[in-house]
């Protein structure tokens, strides 16, 4: 499969919007991001660890993340 210069770019745009919406908090545009059947996998064995299988689980992940940093930095 050949991706063309233009598939680079708009993925490349789709990572840097889903990155500049998790660094600014942005939750709403995050879940916008997410395909419906998402599923996220946390490892470790904590209480962050898990399965996170529908969307308001991964963004009630994302959002726990992005607190904790704000509240550590």
């Amino acid at each position: 499969m050949t991706i063309t210069e233009q598939d680079r770019e708009q993925r490349i745009g789709v990572i840097k919007t889903y990155w500049d919406a998790l660094m600014a908090g942005d939750m709403e545009r995050f879940r916008s991001l997410l395909a419906p059947d998402a599923v996220i996998h946390y490892p470790g064995q904590h209480y962050l660890s898990g399965d996170y299988t529908t969307n308001d689980d991964i963004v009630g992940l994302y959002t726990r993340l992005t607190q904790f940093i704000k509240e550590y930095l």
